[in-house]
């Protein structure tokens, strides 16, 4: 956890941390962004971002390297509802199948509403490498 004035950019947090190392794929993210309060940053390595369909979509640029304009909703609204999601909405987050989904929603039925995206991680078969990669794509509200 980093902390930095009001109106710091994820740049900021990006020198306070040290720095990106090698493997990082810098410019899969804004570091332009102003950060929330609470706000959880992952940028993935090269060889994570390779394998994310959204990449050029997300930098705003098409494969030659022109910049192209996109009709981006909200972040808030691209996020899944650990809470409310049905298996099919489950199943459209990377790394998640028709057993995981199953999973998440029998957990859900268990324990009660998830309290963090963290927990996810308390489902079988969801580590920290898939936990990482749809982090910034669950919510819990």
């Amino acid at each position: 956890v980093y902390k930095a004035e009001q109106g710091a950019r994820i740049v900021d947090f990006i020198t306070l941390s040290g720095g990106l190392i090698p493997e990082a794929d810098g410019d899969y993210i804004n570091q332009a962004e102003t950060v929330s309060d609470g706000q959880r940053i992952y940028i993935p390595t090269k060889e994570e971002a390779n394998d994310l369909d959204l990449k050029e979509y997300i930098k705003g640029y098409n494969s030659t390297g022109d910049s192209v304009e996109a009709n981006v909703s909200t972040e808030k609204e691209k996020l899944v509802n650990l809470n409310e999601a049905s298996a099919n909405e489950l199943m459209e987050l990377p790394g998640i199948g028709q057993a995981k989904a199953n999973s998440i929603i029998e957990y859900r039925k268990q324990h009660g509403p998830f309290k963090s995206t963290e927990e996810l991680m308390n489902i079988p078969g969801i580590k920290e490498g898939l936990f990482n990669q749809i982090s910034s794509k669950v919510t819990v509200d």
